[in-house]
């Protein structure tokens, strides 16, 4: 994540993160046991949820959910 936060992105791009937190909802000190909350946040992000989850955060009920909102977001701005 380091170095996609240096990387130039097209700015009609938009893209969202979704990271996990054990469930001790103290970002930014938050951890999903593989990657720190710091090392996953993503500058510029459209969108970004912490879920209660471990580093399978994509599996979270939390998580499917907002993907789900995301691409229904997307779908919306299409017309």
């Amino acid at each position: 994540m380091k170095i996609m936060n240096t990387l130039p992105l097209p700015k009609d791009v938009p893209y969202h993160s979704i990271i996990g937190d054990r469930g001790r909802g103290d970002a930014p000190n938050s951890s999903d046991g593989v990657v720190a909350y710091w090392c996953s946040h993503a500058d510029g992000a459209k969108s970004e949820k912490i879920v209660p989850s471990s580093h399978g955060a994509n599996q979270n009920p939390e998580g499917i959910a907002e993907v789900e909102r995301i691409l229904k977001q997307h779908i919306g701005s299409k017309g």
